[in-house]
């Protein structure tokens, strides 16, 4: 090898952009792998109920809504049972219902305890931390956490539909305009609520309307975003709004929502001839991708209840009534931050 081949070459890595090819490498076009089912009984014969809200924590526990008992199940991640929470009542520790609940800092538990006007937060055994009364939760139907410990409640028949709350219960300040002004129309407004820790910004996701409203912690819209998406074009096109025989864009008590390095992941039931699929934006609202669901042995999944994603990209969804499908988000779509 020559000096003056060295030297071409080293000129040649001078000027190269460099960054353009590491940036290539830490992005792949994503795909949802199915790893495995578990069998759960159908809704008449389990206290789940048909919509089943669950969410998966960081260490792999499962919580699922026990709808005829007021309480919330724990289960590991092969989804064995560890114990259940709450039971149907006023004292502390039991619910009346638990319409929502949502994980904050260190895997702590929120419950939205609608019937007794309050919050309660467990930690990552299920042991009860404190009680929170608050003055609306009887409109409640959704609830987040920040890293601060400040709550979000999301009230759809309120002027303003986010709520935030001190660890106290205090209010700290109401935003959020309604999709639609009409009361008899609440339903558009009801949605799901997360926290993302790395933009420190509140994601709202509605049920009928194919709308992601991006909202800091002080309550700024950051940004509103429309679903580009096959399914909501067939749902548009067929009733001229997000809403078929029941079927919705987001189910009623789904959790399928989450921001992942920087990309926005909704999980949308089926359109009217489309299968239910993941969907992924930035938070600018740049469609990214539009994963398929399926089976592990390969067929697309044609109904889904309910489903959560967590920050890992690991996914467990209800679907056909009676199974719990585990899948993972494998890679980071370009656009996601590194």
């Amino acid at each position: 090898m020559t000096r003056s081949f060295v030297w071409q070459v080293s000129l040649l890595l001078l000027f190269f952009p460099t960054n353009l090819f590491f940036n290539s490498m830490s992005h792949s076009q994503p795909k949802l792998v199915p790893m495995t089912t578990f069998d759960v009984p159908p809704p008449e014969a389990h206290p789940w109920g048909q919509n089943p809200l669950i969410l998966r924590s960081g260490q792999g526990t499962y919580y699922l809504l026990d709808c005829a008992h007021a309480a919330i199940q724990m289960r590991d991640s092969a989804m064995a049972f560890l114990r259940e929470i709450g039971g149907r009542g006023s004292l502390d520790g039991q619910f009346l219902p638990p319409m929502s609940f949502a994980l904050g800092r260190e895997d702590r538990l929120y419950v939205l305890d609608r019937g007794n006007k309050r919050i309660q937060i467990f930690d990552r055994r299920g042991d009860l931390l404190r009680v929170v009364p608050i003055p609306m939760p009887d409109r409640g139907w959704s609830i987040a956490a920040d890293h601060s410990e400040n709550f979000y409640v999301l009230s759809p028949k309120d002027p303003y539909l986010i709520a935030k709350f001190d660890s106290t219960g205090r209010v700290l300040a109401q935003f959020g305009q309604p999709v639609e002004q009409d009361k008899k129309k609440f339903g558009r407004n009801v949605g799901y609520l997360v926290y993302d820790s790395l933009s420190d910004n509140l994601i709202l996701a509605f049920m009928s309307a194919p709308i992601v409203k991006v909202f800091n912690t002080n309550g700024e819209l950051v940004q509103e975003i429309k679903l580009q998406s096959k399914i909501v074009q067939e749902i548009e096109a067929s009733e001229g709004n997000c809403e078929v025989g029941g079927m919705t864009l987001l189910n009623i008590y789904s959790s399928g929502l989450a921001v992942i390095k920087g990309t926005i992941w909704v999980m949308l039931s089926r359109g009217t001839t489309t299968d239910p699929a993941l969907y992924g934006c930035d938070l600018k609202g740049n469609k990214l991708a539009e994963l398929p669901m399926l089976y592990p042995r390969g067929d697309p999944v044609k109904h889904i209840n309910s489903g959560c994603i967590d920050q890992q990209g690991n996914c467990a969804f209800v679907i056909d009534g009676d199974k719990i499908l585990v899948s993972q988000i494998l890679g980071n779509p370009p656009g996601g931050v590194r």
